[in-house]
């Protein structure tokens, strides 16, 4: 899934309230998180990185990233 390699996630529902309660934990979700960016060094052109983030002394934090990334230059 797309979701899944960008770091996303799906959510699923079939009825009216189910997409509400969809809708207000997105919200909650938002209002709890960081946005993490680094610029990484430069590398050989289609090679592949992986990612790993860890968040150092909260073992109740989860980080969400996507896989990793291509080098295009």
């Amino acid at each position: 899934l797309f979701s899944t390699t960008t770091g996303g996630r799906t959510m699923d529902f079939l009825e009216r309230k189910a997409l509400e309660q969809e809708i207000h934990a997105i919200g909650d979700e938002v209002h709890r998180q960081y946005i993490l960016s680094f610029q990484p060094p430069r590398s050989e052109a289609g090679l592949f990185h992986a990612i790993r983030v860890e968040v150092k002394d909260r073992p109740d934090a989860t980080a969400k990233t996507r896989q990793g990334y291509w080098a295009i230059e």
